[in-house]
């Protein structure tokens, strides 16, 4: 019998309008000529939990990146902000994305690490950040900031990756 004509590819049997699509492996599983891919819009190789829609079938545009690639960039619009970039200790920036900002010369080496969050406020008040969107990719040492935070803030964070992951293997197994 022959395949129905929305089949976009009769070689794999794992490739139909019933599948459900997986993000980031740059294939069209559900046959519906896109691919959803997670978000790097910094381009500098380490993604985020969120899913965009590609106006192809790969995850190769300026913005996409693939499952492959490391998860999770703490500030997307700084290429200079990125789990493997330099700390430098005492400018207020998380630049490696490690939650903490050591603090510069002159202090003890027990007591370099300062959590984000430890702004000498004891209240849990959340505080409203605004990212944009639309800002230029740069590598400028800015980014993820330690001061001004609170620990919930941090903690939606990363109950938000974990639940992506959980997904993940979910939808794999």
């Amino acid at each position: 019998a022959d395949a129905p004509a929305t089949d976009c590819d009769d070689e794999r049997a794992d490739v139909n309008p019933t599948v459900v699509e997986l993000v980031g492996d740059e294939v069209d599983g559900d046959c519906d000529g896109v691919e959803h891919c997670f978000r790097d819009l910094d381009e500098d190789g380490y993604r985020t939990a969120d899913v965009i829609v590609s106006s192809d079938t790969d995850c190769q545009d300026v913005g996409e990146a693939t499952a492959d690639e490391p998860l999770v960039d703490c500030d997307d619009t700084r290429a200079g902000v990125n789990p493997g970039a330099e700390e430098i200790a005492g400018d207020g920036v998380d630049q490696d994305c490690d939650g903490t900002d050591p603090a510069g010369d002159g202090v003890a080496a027990d007591d370099t690490a300062s959590p984000s969050g430890s702004d000498g406020d004891d209240s849990d008040t959340p505080i409203e950040v605004t990212v944009e969107m639309d800002a230029p990719a740069s590598d400028d040492k800015g980014g993820c900031s330690t001061t001004g935070q609170t620990s919930s803030g941090s903690m939606a964070w990363l109950l938000a990756v974990l639940g992506v992951l959980g997904m993940r293997r979910r939808r794999s197994a």
